[in-house]
């Protein structure tokens, strides 16, 4: 009968009554070499488990390490417990060791500035806009969102909120981790409800047409929407509000349109009749019209009541102001230009024309006078013949007959009358720039 083989792994006492409960072991080797393969084949089986097994442990304490990027902050929650106390309990830009999960979580919470769209909670239904169509009725509750103004009316808003997370542990605490990026988180849902409280706040406060021209009181809805994050402790600070666009309710638009478009067409207008106004004034007296103007006014309204005295200081005013061309100091200074200038240059250079023709005329008057009381038969002898030369030159014919005696004949040619008159325009004009060259020191 065949022996009996026994399993190598398994030790029985009843197989050796006599054993010794206290004795060593010595190392089992068993007789058999497919017992010895397969021993050594268990054997080294169990090194690499055991190699695998610590090389496993070491990769899950290693996922306790983690990375904090500079546009991120980082808050570890052991056992769902905020780990250390003040300053300590959020980190910053580093590496940094911890316990692995599940036994520590690590939160991280950006610091850059988020944002947030409301672009559908009071605004019209899309595909009427792709149309281009008002669709006119009602307003369709399930598509068609609308805000409500102070004086009673429906106007359409779309708005952007843009919002940092300001304090890291109240966030982490009372709004929860930042989600997956295909997520929407928490931080915004919140931030998008507490907009809409607050943009509701606000147009309740405005009129429809100011909310439409874009004038929508931005401060009062960011207030408001801090205002209820504050007292949730949610750690979240708005940093502004957008409005993107508004709108009239598409059932009114063509009737708003026409009010724009004539209250556009009023202000070109206005702007027209401005800029002309600036224009003639520009002309009539240059830089300092606005001045001018109001000192005329001024002038105007004094004498209008009656105010002699006040009236006459204006006017001592004006005339300084034209004597100068320009406005006193205390009016601004600025000099005065246009036809109000070109006009008083005209009559300054006519004035010295005048005074320095009238100074010769009386020059030449007195050196003949006292020519003539030197000698009074010759002086006239010699004054008569500079005149008969004078009337005889020119255009003048000058005819005797047999008796001797003297004819003028005046030569009335309307071809030699136009041709002296044109001459004589030329030699005035000529003058006039001479005197004007004069006047202000410019060389021809």
């Amino acid at each position: 009968m065949a022996e009996k083989i026994k399993n190598p792994f398994i030790h029985s006492h009843d197989d050796d009554c006599d054993h010794d409960h206290h004795h060593d072991h010595e190392p089992f080797e068993p007789a058999d070499p497919a017992q010895k393969s397969l021993a050594d084949a268990m054997r080294v089986s169990f090194m690499i488990l055991k190699v695998i097994m610590v090389a496993m442990l070491v990769f899950y304490a290693s996922t306790g390490i983690f990375t904090v990027e500079p546009q991120q902050k980082v808050v570890r929650l052991q056992f769902g417990k905020i780990i250390g106390e003040g300053d300590g309990q959020v980190y910053d830009q580093g590496w940094y060791l911890g316990w692995p999960y599940p036994v520590e979580e690590k939160v991280v919470v950006p610091i850059t500035e988020q944002s947030v769209s409301i672009s559908r909670a009071f605004w019209h239904e899309p595909a009427a806009v792709r149309t281009g169509l008002p669709r006119g009725g009602p307003l369709n509750p399930e598509k068609d969102g609308s805000l409500l103004t102070g004086d009673a009316s429906i106007v359409h808003g779309r708005f952007e909120v843009y919002y940092s997370i300001d304090n890291v542990i109240d966030f982490v605490e009372n709004v929860g981790m930042m989600p997956r990026p295909e997520e929407m988180s928490a931080a915004d849902s919140l931030v998008t409800n507490v907009a809409e409280q607050g943009i509701v706040f606000a147009a309740a406060q405005i009129k429809a047409d100011d909310f439409i021209n874009g004038q929508f009181n931005r401060s009062a809805a960011k207030g408001r929407m801090q205002e209820v994050l504050d007292e949730l402790n949610a750690g979240i600070k708005i940093v502004r509000l957008v409005m993107d666009d508004s709108e009239a309710p598409l059932a009114v638009r063509p009737a708003y349109n026409l009010v724009t478009n004539a209250e556009s067409e009023r202000g070109q207008k206005i702007s027209a009749a401005r800029q002309q106004r600036t224009n003639l004034l520009n002309e009539a007296a240059g830089e300092a019209h606005d001045e001018l103007f109001a000192l005329v006014r001024e002038y105007e309204l004094a004498q209008s009541v009656g105010n002699t005295d006040a009236a006459e200081a204006s006017a001592q005013q004006i005339d300084g102001a034209f004597d100068r061309l320009r406005m006193p100091a205390g009016l601004g200074g600025s000099a005065i230009g246009g036809e109000a200038s070109r006009l008083i240059s005209e009559a300054n250079t006519y004035r010295t024309e005048t005074v320095e023709r009238v100074k010769s005329e009386a020059n030449s008057f007195r050196t003949l006078l006292g020519k003539y009381r030197e000698a009074p038969e010759l002086f006239a002898s010699r004054e008569w013949q500079q005149a008969r030369e004078a009337i005889f030159t020119g255009d003048v014919e000058t005819i005797y007959n047999n008796s001797g005696q003297l004819y003028l004949e005046l030569n009335t040619d309307p071809e030699l009358n136009r041709k002296r008159e044109k001459d004589r325009l030329e030699k005035a004009e000529r003058d006039e720039q001479a005197a004007l060259n004069t006047l202000y020191g410019v060389n021809p």
